[in-house]
């Protein structure tokens, strides 16, 4: 969250500073209009007149922060943008993916504990499943409770009721039940992935907004996933770098 924020205060500062740039070279436009324009030989010359485009780097990047490519549309650059709305919606669908898929892998855990150990099908706390995984039965996991003095934890024997025959069986739920685990625990990828696509999305769109200006000219973004032990994403970094 906090990297979060810090990254949307560079973006509005960067945003600031290239319409405060923008703002200059319009001003100094219009100034060379006047002159040319109002000089005395202007009646043998062509009329000279000099646009500017008219559009704001700022709400380019607002569009794209919310949008991915919206901002890129309201540039009329598509070319760029389409890259984005790309990365948006494969994005998405692998988030999707993945919540329908641990969903099945873990019905399927759960179904089978059902079958093979007689628990309550009825219930839906993990905390439930994680203990029927880790214990044998409900008895070792109400002595071991007492053991510690957490009563609050023990289980109404009716109610949680879970007996494994099999050691075996047990591992074959608990593989099933960390299976699920992990393939949620991979979301945090997909997620990043539309932090990260609207991040650059924005500043590629206040970059385009202001491809004049000499703030942001040979400027460049580079995003990295930062991997900790095991390959495990552990963060993001954003990098914005200015050629001088």
């Amino acid at each position: 969250m906090k990297f979060l924020f810090l990254t949307l205060s560079l973006l509005m500062l960067i945003s600031n500073s290239a319409n405060s740039q923008q703002d200059k070279q319009n001003r100094e436009l219009e100034l060379t209009y006047n002159i040319l324009n109002q000089s005395p030989v202007s009646d043998t010359l062509p009329k000279t007149q000099i646009k500017s485009s008219g559009k704001s780097g700022g709400l380019a990047m607002l569009l794209s922060l919310v949008v991915p490519g919206a901002g890129h549309y309201y540039l009329n650059r598509m070319d760029v943008g389409k890259y984005f709305v790309a990365g948006e919606a494969a994005s998405w669908l692998g988030f999707v993916g993945l919540n329908i898929y641990g969903d099945a892998v873990k019905d399927d855990a759960r179904q089978f504990a059902v079958q093979y150990s007689g628990a309550n099908s009825t219930i839906t706390d993990d905390e439930y499943y994680t203990n029927i995984g880790f214990y044998r039965n409900i008895f070792d996991y109400n002595n071991d409770k007492l053991a510690r003095g957490e009563f609050d934890k023990v289980y109404d024997v009716e109610k949680f009721y879970w007996y494994w025959n099999s050691a075996d069986e047990q591992g074959t739920f608990e593989t099933q039940r960390k299976k699920s685990e992990r393939i949620f625990n991979a979301r945090i990828i997909f997620t990043t992935g539309l932090i990260v696509n609207r991040l650059t999305s924005a500043l590629s769109a206040l970059l385009l907004a202001n491809s004049n200006s000499t703030i942001l000219r040979n400027s460049k973004i580079q995003t990295e996933f930062l991997k900790g032990a095991n390959n495990k994403i552990d963060g993001m970094s954003l990098t914005f770098t200015k050629g001088f």
